[in-house]
């Protein structure tokens, strides 16, 4: 539907969707949502995946291994506590 304010609407039928299949970056646009959503999975859960299946079957290191691992996600909570504590208790 094709409409402009103050106008009637005009009806196009199916013409976007004819113009959209037609256009030559639409499948350029969906070559690249496929490859993003290809490397997001991938990225965001094979690596992970494998990196837990590996720790898992560590025998020797495997704390030093996970701490490794931990310590980036923990390092951000601490800071941020002790920033508040400083702040409010010099």
């Amino acid at each position: 539907q094709k409409y402009t304010p103050g106008s009637d609407p005009e009806w196009v039928g199916t013409a976007n969707f004819t113009r959209v299949f037609q256009d030559p970056e639409f499948a350029a646009a969906w070559r690249n949502t496929l490859t993003f959503t290809v490397l997001a999975l991938v990225i965001g859960f094979a690596i992970p995946f494998l990196l837990a299946l590996v720790l898992n079957e560590l025998r020797h290191a495997k704390a030093f291994f996970r701490v490794v691992v931990y310590l980036p996600v923990m390092i951000p909570p601490v800071v941020s506590a002790l920033l508040w504590k400083w702040f409010y208790d010099p």
